[in-house]
């Protein structure tokens, strides 16, 4: 993706420019220095120069009220302006899009993608493998569970060549490591929604609809006290869940611990490899039990992680669960 930078505030501009050089490699930035360099730019485009707008967005500091009805109709939905309050993210002002400026880095780079999904249509990329790992309830299975399945993420993760992505089932609220007000916007935004309208519908690509944390796994940004994945009908979460298994994750696991709620459990039944954490040795038989596989269809492979032992043990069960589904995936 190509950025043109058009700002008055240079400081702000300097450390937009160090942080993509820390953050994002690939990003291709070129600052616009002065109002007449953009006229130039303008006349150039006017002119059916207009191949220097491919794959690019003009990221400024000026208000949409600044640009002129030809200059927008030029750019069409190029334009994307930093605002000084999070009020309507990512929505349309006279075609002009808005994103929050005093965000985390991330968060900016993820809109930024979203804005330019509106501009191309990529096709979704590949099928991938998928992983639910629930929990019994039980204490000492909830008390074990997260650090089971930070493990095995990290060490999903740790191989360069794989994506994984998680998909929290258990709180379906925020990105991960947020606890910021800041990100109450996506409350209202109803993220789920616009990946089926954007994603599901459209085919688009799903460039902006994740969040990258420190251990290279990726999140879906699921908006800030709202589980706005349970507002869109069953057949509109199935073309959802549809859409990112065949996107660019090599893995997706489904987190879902001891919500078993009917919405999950249908998760559970398509899944490619199913892990419970457990310390109730009935509880395989109840599950299957609860969820009546259909005959026709292959079962998922099953992964039992007992909880009987020590934190130790269970960890070194979780690097023979990774040994079962790189095997699998090869």
């Amino acid at each position: 993706m190509r950025l043109l930078m058009f700002f008055y505030d240079r400081i702000y501009l300097e450390a937009f420019l160090k942080a993509s050089a820390r953050h994002q490699k690939d990003l291709c930035l070129e600052v616009i220095e002065t109002a007449e360099d953009f006229v130039h730019l303008m006349e150039s485009v006017k002119e059916g120069n207009t191949g220097i707008l491919r794959d690019t967005l003009l990221l400024t500091d000026h208000s949409p009220d600044d640009f002129t009805r030809p200059i927008r109709e030029l750019l069409k939905d190029r334009i994307v302006c930093l605002t000084e309050y999070p009020e309507e993210p990512l929505e349309h002002t006279g075609g002009i899009k808005q994103i929050f400026r005093y965000q985390r880095f991330s968060k900016i780079l993820a809109d930024l993608k979203l804005c330019m999904n509106d501009l191309s249509g990529k096709p979704l990329l590949k099928n991938s493998r998928t992983i639910a790992v629930i929990s019994d309830g039980s204490l000492r299975a909830d008390a074990l569970y997260d650090s089971y399945s930070e493990f095995l993420l990290k060490q999903l993760a740790a191989n360069e060549d794989l994506k994984v992505l998680v998909f929290d089932l258990r709180a379906f609220r925020r990105e991960p490591g947020i606890d910021s007000q800041d990100y109450d916007d996506e409350n209202r935004w109803m993220m789920a929604r616009y990946y089926y309208d954007a994603v599901a519908q459209k085919k688009r690509d799903t460039d902006g609809f994740y969040i990258q944390d420190e251990a290279s796994i990726y999140h879906f940004r699921g908006g800030y006290g709202l589980n706005s994945f349970l507002e869109l009908s069953e057949e509109e979460r199935t073309e959802v869940l549809q859409s990112m298994e065949s996107g660019p994750f090599h893995f997706v696991l489904y987190d879902i611990g001891a919500e078993l709620t009917r919405e999950n459990l249908s998760i559970v039944r398509h899944v490619d490899i199913l892990i419970m954490v457990t310390q109730n040795q009935d509880f395989e038989y109840l599950l299957q039990s609860e969820l009546s596989f259909d005959k026709e269809k292959q079962r998922p492979t099953l992964l039992i992680t007992p909880v009987f032992d020590l934190e130790e043990s269970m960890l070194h069960c979780a690097e023979e669960h990774m040994k079962i589904i790189m095997d699998q995936e090869s």
